[in-house]
């Protein structure tokens, strides 16, 4: 495995940066690897390469393979494993800040799959994820330039997948429904949701 970790700026940028990366790598799996069942608190996407294998979240299991993208929310208990024929090998890049749900929602309105998006020419994205993972972890200028691949990465995915915000179905309703999809394991309140949102409770049911 081949890793770019970001221990030393991001976590302290996370919780009033727009956008910042946690980390990047690139790793070709044996047969029937596994990793997890894990919650992370930070967003992810994996680009396979080759291969192919099973996504489990919510106890739903997705088949991913060669040339899809997908999609593991922050706070959400997942479960990847290689296929045990033809296991893959996948990029994968994580981050958090402020309007990271934001982005990460654009992306799960791109496909039917729910958390798999099919058909990305994904070779594209290994040579961004390359060049963090060859950045040094001791050097701020590193880290911004780590920062400016994400960037670069979610500029390639906005363009091929075609993601215009006004037309996506970025609504209000896609807001609290995203919401409350990430955060269904908390105590949640209709006062709470309505404040988070900016919005009367009335409004809100």
């Amino acid at each position: 495995m081949q890793e770019y970790k970001e221990t030393r700026y991001s976590k302290m940028y996370s919780s009033n940066a727009d956008l910042t990366i946690y980390s990047a790598g690139i790793e070709e799996c044996p047969k029937g690897y596994q990793y997890g069942p894990i919650m992370r608190s930070y967003y992810m996407i994996h680009f396979v390469f080759s291969g192919e294998g099973t996504l489990t979240i919510n106890d739903h299991e997705f088949h991913v393979q060669q040339g899809d993208i997908f999609l593991i929310p922050a706070n959400r208990i997942s479960l990847y494993q290689a296929s045990s024929s033809h296991p893959w090998t996948y990029g994968w890049i994580n981050f958090w800040g402020v309007s990271a749900p934001r982005y990460f929602q654009d992306f799960l309105h791109c496909s039917d799959d729910t958390y798999v998006i099919h058909g990305v020419a994904v070779e594209s994205y290994r040579q961004e994820i390359e060049k963090i993972i060859h950045l040094s972890l001791s050097s701020t200028a590193n880290f911004f330039e780590a920062n400016s691949c994400l960037y670069h990465i979610f500029a390639k995915l906005y363009s091929e997948l075609e993601i215009n915000e006004e037309q996506s179905g970025n609504t209000l309703a896609d807001a609290i429904k995203l919401y409350i999809d990430l955060n269904y394991q908390k105590d949640l309140k209709m006062t709470d949701l309505a404040d988070v949102h900016g919005i009367h409770p009335n409004y809100m049911s």
